[in-house]
């Protein structure tokens, strides 16, 4: 018998895997006193407090949700090109550059010196791409 009643709570009880699915018993608990057993193999994001139907067979306490699983909606990120970002883009720049130029000196970059005469070289092409 299908019945329509506002979802009170979710209760997992077990999971178990089938064939390489992963399957969890849930208690759905209804407003109307039904506690029924559902089986599921998705994730659920029913809100409690939202209407669900279901078809419940009361002699297996068993029911099959007829309200389509909810889709969390996707919140997009949207870069914006700042100033900020584009300062890092210049200073990675200008390392990789710098990186370069000193390629073949064999510097040994253990000592504190030599990669402070790199990090100057990267700083002198920033200011230069800022300033001209």
């Amino acid at each position: 018998m299908i019945y329509k009643a506002i979802l009170k709570k979710i209760e997992p009880k077990e999971s178990w895997d089938n064939d390489g699915d992963k399957w969890t018993k849930y208690v759905f608990v209804f407003d109307n006193g039904h506690a029924p057993l559902v089986y599921r193999t998705d994730v659920l994001y029913y809100k409690e407090g939202s209407e669900i139907e279901y078809d419940l067979d009361k002699n297996k306490n068993k029911a099959y949700i007829k309200t389509k699983n909810p889709v969390p909606k996707e919140t997009k990120i949207e870069y914006k090109k700042t100033d900020d970002v584009q300062t890092y883009i210049i200073r990675q720049s200008s390392m990789n550059r710098a990186t370069d130029l000193y390629q073949g000196q064999l510097l040994d970059w253990k000592k504190e010196e030599n990669r402070n005469k790199l990090i100057t070289l990267a700083r002198q092409i920033e200011k230069y791409v800022h300033n001209g």
